[in-house]
Formats: structure tokens, sequence, C-alpha cells
């Protein structure tokens, strides 16, 4: 995510906490056995919409294998040097 827009919801986000605007919920700790457990979710796609995931897949995988994705580890900066 770009810096700029990162920025302007970071900053709208504490301007509408401060007024009080956005509902954070309850500030009581709700322990696990008091929520409901997890079910799986079913979708169930017509023709058109399973044609167009599998169409949405195809062409990820195409675009995906075009690059070379490389991961570099650089611990060469920080206070601990």
């Amino acid at each position: 995510m770009d810096g700029t827009p990162t920025t302007r919801l970071n900053e709208w986000l504490l301007r509408s906490l401060h007024a009080k605007k956005v509902d954070l919920g309850s500030t009581t700790p709700t322990s696990d056995d008091k929520l409901p457990k997890p079910s799986q979710i079913t979708f169930k796609l017509n023709g058109p919409a399973q044609k167009a995931v599998i169409h949405a897949k195809k062409q990820f995988d195409e675009e995906l294998s075009k690059h070379k994705i490389s991961v570099l580890q650089y611990d060469g900066y920080g206070k601990e040097l």
C-alpha cells in the first residue's frame, strides 16, 4: 500500500477515535468460551460464476509465472549493530 493513502487512513482513524465517532465495541474482554463455535461456510456458485473463478485462477497463475520472486533478508541495519 502506498504511503500517502495509508497516512490519510491513519489520520482519519485517529481523528475519528479522538472524536468518539468510531465504536470499538465493549472494553470488557470476551473469553473464548463465550464465542460461538466456528462453522464452515459453503458457497454455492452457479455455472457462470464457477467459470469466472476458474478463469481468474488461470489468469492469476499465468501472470504469476511471468515473474521471478526472490526473498532477501538483510540484517545490516538497526541500533543493534
